[in-house]
């Protein structure tokens, strides 16, 4: 073959090349959109689930092979809100919701995973008409049996769980406002994986209620919530009323790292005819339950309320360790009968070291029988807290200060003193109607500020309306440089109370902008304000619930300045030199930019002259035609401010 054959081959060979490059860039298939929002709602034609109008129409519907880490699955809740919580007052009633939410009459089953930047978020729409409840319901519309009923015959026998994320990670599951989803009906309310396979799973803003299963002779059994793995956080859960425990783990897997913030754990329904116990007591239904010879540990329970109803409140271990556990800001109430036991308590099998209770507030019966904590082992730290009623408290030794106890058994040295607490409302009546009518408020001077939790009733817990807030201090006109201004707040009760404010600063109309975020503080100093201007403040407070109210109307302050420039100063001069030569000076305001005079005088004449006016400059070379040799030549200079204020500043010479 001659050259330019190869060469014509080649060049083929190349354009071929090319193409099929083109082609690849261009024609190539698309790839899947992250990001999506996909929609469920029983309104739904069950299509693609990407409008409203297309939208799913249950929950098992959900077409998970389309749903990539990154997308959102809202879920239509109706127009109405259900009450929270729902209210179980008896043996017989059904405890159903009725007139509100949008009912799914199957299990939300979670098909894919998110990642760690993209997890996959499923919650109840924001939207007006479709903000309501979101009612996952089970079937079993007939309440689970009570302790010893006989002749129990469900309308339907419930199975399976409500929300089943078995062995996925990086999900986010929240109803958006309290008991925005609602788990009820169920053989057991959400199940994570046995195994330990679940991580960073997220659920919020749910209450499950009526889960579980039952026996031949009518006992109930199972619980709300039960799993394993790592990084999980439950905030804003209300459970109660379930067949036995609320929140129940220790399996084959440990738990590594789980947090429970701002939950209330109880049991409401009474028993027929045991008084003052709850219709499940025979299961020794526990608030928080860690069982087993595993070793769990990185344990959070923060700002919530345990109790009443409840055999136990937590309980941690069996034969098994539970290491590095928090309670922070909580509240327990332990009535339960006859039947009662402990609010928190650690197997005295087992070696526990190193907890912190931080903040708590334990409230039992007088004269009770069982302890209010039990936690043996060492190294422990419990910090300003409260302990009324109960028989004994007794803790391991370890770092005890603040804590304060009354009528109760302090065997281990836990409390520096003992006090009444006065409480606001100190009646509940354990289950049944009134069972969480108390406000364990501290009233009694002698008992300093701060001591036990700040959460100390129901209404507090569910706080959902934001606080007010308002500029109280701004005078028509300030002081250049700095502006001193105050703010205030309102929680309506029964709130939480007041944790920060942010405060935003517009500047002569701009945009805007942040000044302060998360201060505590009720006034500071805005510094660097100028000349002329017109500031705008506006305030928004944040309560200890969470909840973030609006900006507050702005207030508007003119910067004034009446206060001369600061500096004024001419640079030292040789004791005699030949003109022209340099003259040097400076100046400086605190609010706005300066302008100089400079004049001199001869000799001993008192008259000044004017050399500069008003210049911008900070030097010059002196001359003049009609130079008066061996005579002194005295400089100043006067510096003036945008405001008209003016500072001289002292003389220098030279001959």
């Amino acid at each position: 073959m001659g050259k330019d054959k190869l060469i014509t081959w080649g060049k083929l060979l190349l354009v071929l090349a090319l193409s099929a490059l083109l082609q690849a860039l261009f024609v190539s298939t698309p790839a899947t959109a992250a990001d999506t929002t996909f929609y469920v709602s029983r309104l739904g034609n069950n299509a693609d689930g990407t409008s409203w109008d297309t939208a799913w129409n249950e929950l098992d519907q959900i077409d998970w092979s389309v749903i990539q880490p990154g997308d959102m699955i809202l879920i239509d809740g109706g127009s109405v809100a259900c009450e929270y919580p729902v209210t179980v007052t008896n043996s017989t009633n059904t405890p159903l919701p009725a007139g509100c939410g949008m009912e799914y009459n199957t299990a939300l089953t979670i098909g894919a995973s998110g990642t760690a930047d993209a997890p996959i978020t499923i919650k109840l729409a924001d939207e007006p008409e479709r903000n309501g409840t979101v009612r996952v319901f089970g079937g079993r519309s007939t309440p689970l049996p009570y302790c010893g009923q006989s002749s129990y015959t469900p309308d339907q026998p419930g199975s399976g769980r409500g929300i089943f994320a078995e062995g996925r990670s990086h999900i986010v599951i929240d109803g958006s406002h309290w008991s925005g989803i609602m788990v009820y009906g169920w053989k057991l309310g959400m199940f994570l994986s046995h195994h330990g396979e679940n991580h960073h799973v997220t659920l919020r803003n749910a209450e499950m209620f009526d889960n579980g299963s039952w026996s031949a002779d009518g006992v109930p059994d199972e619980e709300a919530l039960t799993g394993s793995g790592s990084a999980l956080l439950y905030e804003r859960l209300i459970l109660h009323d379930n067949g036995q425990d609320q929140f129940q783990t220790g399996y084959k897997r440990p738990v590594n790292d789980a947090a429970f913030r701002r939950c209330w754990f109880y049991n409401q329904r009474p028993h027929p005819t045991v008084d003052d116990e709850p219709f499940n007591y025979c299961r020794h239904s526990d608030g928080i339950q860690f069982f087993g010879d595993l070793t769990h540990q990185n344990i959070t329970i923060e700002d919530c309320i345990v109790g009443p109803g409840l055999m136990q409140g937590v309980i941690l271990g069996s034969t098994g360790r539970i290491n590095n556990v928090m309670v922070r800001n909580s509240l327990f109430v332990g009535y339960h009968g006859d039947a009662d036991n402990a609010g928190f308590v650690l197997d005295p099998l087992t070696q526990h070291d190193g907890y912190i209770f931080d903040h708590v507030t334990v409230v039992r019966d007088v004269g009770a029988t069982h302890w209010s904590i039990y936690a043996p082992g060492s190294g422990h730290q419990v910090y300003d807290s409260l302990f009324v009623g109960g028989r004994e408290i007794s803790i391991g030794p370890g770092m005890k200060t603040g804590n304060f106890c009354w009528d109760i058994g302090d065997y281990s040295g836990v409390c520096d003193q003992h006090a009444d607490p006065w409480f606001v409302d100190p009646d509940y009546a354990g289950v049944g109607e009134g069972f969480a009518d108390f406000d364990f408020t501290i009233t009694n001077p002698a008992i300093p500020e701060g001591v036990g939790t700040s959460i100390t009733s129901v209404g507090q817990l569910l706080d959902a309306t934001p606080p007010t807030a308002w500029i109280s201090d701004l005078p028509a006109q300030s002081e250049c440089p700095n502006v001193w201004l105050s703010w205030d707040s309102a929680d309506p009760a029964p709130g939480t109370g007041v944790q920060s404010f942010d405060v935003q600063v517009s500047d002569n109309g701009s945009a805007w902008t942040n000044w302060l975020l998360g201060t505590p503080a009720k006034n500071d100093v805005y510094a660097g304000s100028a000349y002329g201007h017109t500031l705008g403040f506006r305030v928004r407070a944040r309560d200890q619930a969470g909840n973030v109210g609006g900006y507050s109307a702005p207030r508007f302050t003119s910067i004034v300045d009446t206060i001369p420039p600061h500096v004024a100063r001419m640079a030292i001069l040789p004791r005699a030199q030949k003109p022209p030569f340099g003259v040097y000076w400076w100046g400086a305001d605190a609010c706005s930019s300066v302008t100089f005079d400079v004049e001199y005088r001869v000799g001993a004449s008192p008259t000044w002259i004017h050399w500069l006016t008003a210049t911008s400059d900070t030097h010059a070379m002196f001359d003049t035609e009609s130079p008066q040799y061996g005579q002194p030549y005295y400089f100043r200079v006067r510096v003036r401010d945008g405001a008209g204020n003016s500072t001289v500043s002292d003389p220098v010479s030279t001959i």
